[in-house]
């Protein structure tokens, strides 16, 4: 050990009534080092100590990105108000469509950017978006009736119905047919002017108003969740036929 003192170096010390450490690494011995010694372990210091840095350390980067929904609506859809024609089933499906209620939504439509075309893929067709939001495609050309937001798809999501998803904005190449890992932002672009969203996803879900004969009466039921309805005394075949009447 380059710290540690020789006889000569202890003696000396001595000879001023200084102690030396003995037996251990001390920096402070080197003040009685000789200038070899002295020299040899400042070069050691600077050349070993980068790798020391470099080698014992960890380098973290956290990105922060979300998760986006895509809408499809009207050229004259009114963005000022609800629809007046939605039902409970509207409500209902909105929130987890936009992780917003309605009334928050249509608060802060204001608030929204207008993007051309071009815009729009540039600005989307990217991974891991930072400050990007819920979208909202304006279409002239649509046949659906002017009540409705529909639901097109979700975009930077990390698994679709479970599978991993390869490609954070693949709604964009839904109509070309490929593979999601073969989607890039030039698809959307070279055929902008003929780009069009996937096909529509209507919020929803079966509603079903029922009346049931059971030996204890007559059993009513009325809406989309056939979780709400109590079917302990059912038979097996009823319990399976209502259960495929709320598939349809």
């Amino acid at each position: 050990c380059l710290t540690a003192p020789s006889r000569a170096d202890v003696d000396r010390a001595h000879g001023q009534r200084v102690w030396l450490d003995i037996g251990v690494a001390s920096v402070q011995n080197l003040v009685w080092a000789d200038w070899p010694r002295l020299t040899l372990w400042l070069v050691l210091l600077t050349t070993s100590l980068p790798f020391h840095l470099i080698y014992n350390s960890a380098v973290f980067f956290a990105l922060d990105t979300r998760e986006y929904d895509v809408m499809l609506a009207s050229a004259d859809f009114d963005f000022d108000r609800p629809p007046v024609h939605y039902n409970s089933s509207y409500v209902d499906c909105f929130k987890p469509n936009t992780a917003m209620s309605m009334s928050t939504f249509y608060e802060a439509i204001p608030t929204f950017d207008n993007l051309t075309k071009e815009e729009c893929v540039s600005k989307y067709a990217i991974d891991f978006p930072t400050d990007l939001g819920t979208l909202i495609l304006v279409s002239s050309n649509l046949t659906a009736a002017n009540e409705h937001l529909q639901w097109i798809h979700w975009g930077n999501s990390v698994s679709n119905d479970g599978e991993l998803m390869t490609n954070k904005y693949d709604w964009l190449c839904a109509q070309f047919g490929v593979p999601s890992s073969s989607c890039t932002s030039s698809k959307p672009l070279n055929v902008l002017e003929q780009w069009a969203a996937s096909p529509l996803v209507p919020w929803g879900g079966p509603v079903v108003n029922a009346t049931v004969e059971l030996p204890s009466g007559l059993a009513t039921f009325n809406g989309k969740d056939s979780a709400e309805l109590d079917t302990n005394d059912w038979s097996t075949d009823l319990r399976h036929d209502f259960q495929a009447l709320t598939d349809e």
